[in-house]
This record gives structure tokens, C-alpha cells and sequence, in this order.
């Protein structure tokens, strides 16, 4: 079997489609011929003709499963007008017969538990691959919020701080005030333009790169703030090579 022994030799590894719909035809035009030469339709190890089949309807697309299959059918249909002598008397034409129309209700019955078997197996692949793109979607919104509700703690210290200098600069001019004003309005503004990349980001799927250290530094910070009373032993070296790739979720 050509399909079986190069499924064999690739492993896991996908087979072009090609190779596989021309292995096939090949296969099919090999046993077809011995089956001629040795008894015709009347050969009883007609039905090994099954075997690639099955394979192509498995591996192929549906267009070049049916292909496959009409092959086979064509196949064993021209096995009737093969001589009668020397293999089958007129007498075993009725039973060749019989077994051509055995073997192409068998084939047709065989395609379509396939091609039923894979549609139900598309529509749960499918059904799955929405759940996760689902489910990635909720631990965005989910990081989305957990940023959003970091952002709201990290913006009041700066936006308390403008209004207390603002009270004081309606009662006195000192221009230290108005510097400590520009450098919290700063503060805030970079605050903002990090939620925005956040949110284009999640929109855009868009990845950046990270250094562990900025990255273990970001969690350290994050994590004192949500949960100050956890336990944690932080790595005392922290890695400078290489960076971690992912959006700023």
C-alpha cells in the first residue's frame, strides 16, 4: 500500500495534497490492473480497493475525495468487460456483477459516513476554536479592567496633588507650585498614553516585546498594590537577556 507505507515514513508530518491524491490514483490503477489479470470483477480481493480509499477520503479535501471515489468505481466497473476466458465462465458474469455493485454501494456508503463523520468534526473544531478565541477574549476584558482599575489607583495621587495646587496657587503665586503642577500633570499624562496603547493593543491584537526586568519589576509593582500582605520570594538576580513577547495586557 503506497498511501499507507509513505503515512508511515512521514509520521505526523501533513502530506501535500498532491502527493497524496496522485499516491492514491497510482494505488488504485496498480490493484485495478492485478485484479484484471487475476479473475476480474470476480477477484474476491477486490474490496482491498477500500483501503486507499478510505485513506483519501481521510486526508483529502471533499472534491478530491470524490475524485478518488469515482476513480475506484470507473475502476472496477471496466473490470466487467474484461474477457471471460481462461479466469470466469459466462456462467460467473451475473456474480462479477454482483460484487462491482457490492463494492460501489459499499464505497458510496463508506464516503458518506466519512464526509458525515468529518462535517460533524469541522463544526466541533470550529465550535472549539470560538471558545477559546472567547475565552481569550474575556481574560482581555478581564485584563482590561484589572488595567483599568490600576490606572484609576495610579492617576488619583496625581490628579489630588493638581487640585491641592491649585488651591494654593489661587492664594499665592510661588512658581514652585507651578513646576510641581507641570510635573504631575506629566505623570498623568503618561498614565494615560500607557492605557491607550493597553486598548490598542486588546483592539489591534498587537504584540510588543518586554525585558524580564522591566516585566518582573511591572508584576512586583502590581501585585504590592492589589495584595501589599502577599507572601512572594522575588528572584534576587534578575535576568538581562532576552525579551518576552505579548500585548500590554
Amino acid at each position: 500500500m503506497l498511501l499507507l507505507l509513505f503515512l508511515l515514513i512521514f509520521g505526523r508530518r501533513r502530506i501535500p495534497t498532491g502527493i497524496t491524491l496522485l499516491l492514491a490514483l497510482l494505488e488504485i490503477g496498480l490493484v485495478n490492473l492485478s485484479i484484471a489479470l487475476n479473475g476480474a470483477a470476480s477477484n474476491p480481493f477486490s474490496s482491498i480497493l477500500l483501503v486507499p480509499l478510505v485513506l483519501s477520503l481521510m486526508l483529502l479535501p471533499f472534491k478530491a475525495g470524490f475524485v478518488v471515489l469515482a476513480i475506484s468505481i470507473l475502476g472496477q466497473g471496466l473490470q466487467l468487460i474484461v474477457p471471460a476466458t481462461g479466469h470466469h465462465s459466462a456462467m460467473m458474469q451475473s456474480h462479477a456483477q454482483g460484487m462491482v455493485l457490492s463494492f460501489i454501494l459499499t464505497s458510496l456508503l463508506v464516503t458518506t459516513v466519512i464526509f458525515y463523520f468529518r462535517l460533524q468534526l469541522g463544526a466541533k473544531t470550529a465550535a472549539i476554536q470560538q471558545l477559546r478565541e472567547r475565552q481569550l477574549r474575556d481574560e482581555q476584558l478581564l485584563a482590561i479592567g484589572t488595567a483599568a482599575a490600576q490606572l484609576t489607583h495610579d492617576a488619583a495621587t496625581p490628579v489630588q496633588t493638581m487640585g491641592l495646587i491649585l488651591e494654593e496657587l489661587s492664594d499665592s503665586r510661588d512658581l514652585t507650585l507651578l513646576v510641581e503642577l507641570q510635573s504631575q500633570y506629566s505623570q498623568l499624562e503618561i498614565l494615560l498614553r500607557n492605557w491607550r496603547d493597553v486598548a490598542d493593543d486588546v483592539r489591534e491584537a498587537r504584540t510588543s516585546e518586554f525585558s524580564p526586568v522591566n516585566l518582573i519589576r511591572a508584576i512586583r509593582h502590581l501585585i504590592i498594590l492589589a495584595r501589599p500582605e502577599a507572601q512572594i520570594n522575588w528572584p534576587q538576580q534578575m535576568p538581562h537577556n532576552g525579551c518576552i513577547e505579548g500585548d500590554r495586557t
